[in-house]
């Protein structure tokens, strides 16, 4: 969803897709939307603010597209499709504004109607957060909830679904790096759910993506297009991790750097929050009114340092999720303290609080639908069903006539679905079509848990 204001609200709002033109990689903003809050123009070679990555993007050109023809035009109003080139960290979701003062204008009108709404007689000035609508929760001061003072009114964007299989990719060889690399960054701006991380213990490149294809397909793609013949290492499940009980943990870190000694004292609390997926904001509610003003620079090195703690759980080291996090004190000493300082106090103090606090392993459970058509389709769903028993899954409805067409509906852990396409295709003739898609996490047994422990450490791929 995308949309052009550049009077009012000031706000272009989305980039939906990328594609290629003349070798060169432009981004479409589609279905504009205009009403009373959103007008305007935006022209050629114009700069525009980056609401929800706080950056600037400059020397854009604006183009019509007329089918697979772009026309090139001195400017769009809204209400209008039209392409733009010259994005360069610009990504599928987010939101695009003229300017860091206009975004910060609109949120303040949108938190004072808010607020209006629901508290008509307080004062305006007294509350800091703005969640509706997704607003970024980095900023500088102090907040009540959603983390501090936001800069800006960021649009909901795209909420892809958590990738449920990861594997290691590294490229063929030392001299093709860089390319490699490269290639990756335009896949991953492309296609939103597919995600990259860096495992720092194993030094490797993590690919996460939906599915077994998926990940095929990235594969695929880097040699056909880039002429890269990346390694892939062997495709595992993405479990996740979960804690059992609420925790509170401090900690303190000191560096010495040119004879400066910098003390930074973070103090954290954590508690489950079933729910709310993978961590999306830090909490501030600080007990010390005497607490240091908490800059934009320290917040945003206290969420990168929370947000990697969260990457490496405590049992076995899966992302862990569902947890909210808030920071009680801070106390920080010896002249300008280094963010990375931060950071790393933040992380080693999360750490150290999720091994406190009783963690569990969740396993990602898929919904399945499969549709069977034509005459032997009653003999093809029992083949189904039975598959489906041997794979612990729950069958939930079996819908049709039974003769010439059935719909299997269930639910089962990924972890036994490996092959079950394979499996579908041989008990339906090749009839069969078998639609998957996440259904949630949910915690293993204490069995299967201790299963599955055995196995990692063992050596066994998951």
């Amino acid at each position: 969803m995308s949309g052009v204001a550049m009077d009012r609200v000031d706000y272009i709002q989305k980039t939906d897709m990328v594609i290629s033109v003349n070798g060169g990689k432009v981004r479409i903003v589609t279905n504009l939307k205009l009403d009373v809050c959103f007008s305007g123009e935006l022209r050629n070679n114009a700069t525009v603010f980056n609401a929800s990555r706080q950056m600037s993007e400059s020397g854009i050109k604006v183009f019509i597209p007329h089918s697979d023809q772009l026309q090139d035009v001195e400017k769009v109003t809204a209400g209008n499709i039209a392409v733009l080139s010259g994005l360069k960290g610009t990504v599928t979701g987010d939101t695009l504004v003229k300017s860091e003062s206009s975004a910060k204008k609109a949120a303040k009108r949108h938190h004072a109607s808010k607020h209006d709404r629901l508290n008509p007689s307080a004062d305006v000035a007294l509350a800091d957060d703005f969640d509706d609508m997704t607003v970024e929760a980095e900023g500088e001061g102090r907040s009540t909830e959603g983390g501090s003072t936001a800069v800006g009114l960021v649009l909901a964007g795209i909420d892809p679904p958590e990738p449920v299989f990861f594997c290691s990719i590294e490229p063929p060889s030392l001299a093709e790096l860089h390319p490699f690399e490269r290639a990756l960054n335009e896949l991953l701006v492309e296609d939103p759910s597919l995600r990259m991380r860096v495992d720092k213990e194993r030094q490797q490149t993590i690919l996460e993506g939906m599915g077994e294809l998926h990940i095929e397909i990235v594969k695929d793609r880097l040699l056909r297009e880039y002429g890269i013949n990346a390694f892939l290492g062997p495709l595992q499940i993405a479990y996740r991790e979960r804690i059992e009980s609420a925790v509170r943990h401090a900690h303190t870190l000191v560096d010495t750097i040119n004879d400066l000694t910098m003390n930074i004292r973070l103090d954290f609390s954590i508690a489950p929050n079933p729910g709310s997926g993978p961590l999306k904001q830090v909490q501030i509610d600080l007990e010390d009114e005497n607490a240091p003003f908490i800059r934009r620079g320290w917040f945003a090195a206290i969420k990168e340092g929370c947000e990697n703690a969260m990457l490496n759980g405590p049992v076995l080291g899966f992302p862990v999720q569902d947890v909210s996090v808030t920071l009680r004190a801070i106390v920080a000493s010896g002249g300008k303290v280094n963010p990375a300082l931060i950071s790393a106090c933040a992380n080693i103090c999360l750490t150290d609080a999720m091994k406190l606090a009783n963690a569990h392993i969740l396993e990602p459970i898929m919904r399945i639908e499969v549709t069977v058509l034509g005459d032997s389709a009653e003999i093809a769903t029992q083949g189904v069903t039975k598959e489906l028993g041997r794979r612990r899954a729950e069958v939930l409805a079996v819908d049709g006539d039974g003769m010439t067409f059935s719909a299997v509906h269930a639910r089962a852990p990924l972890a036994d679905l490996i092959g079950f396409a394979s499996a579908v295709r041989a008990a339906t003739s090749g009839l069969g079509s078998l639609h998957m898609e996440l259904d949630g996490y949910h915690r293993m047994t204490p069995e299967e848990q201790s299963h599955l422990v055995q196995r990692v450490k063992a050596g066994h791929v998951v």
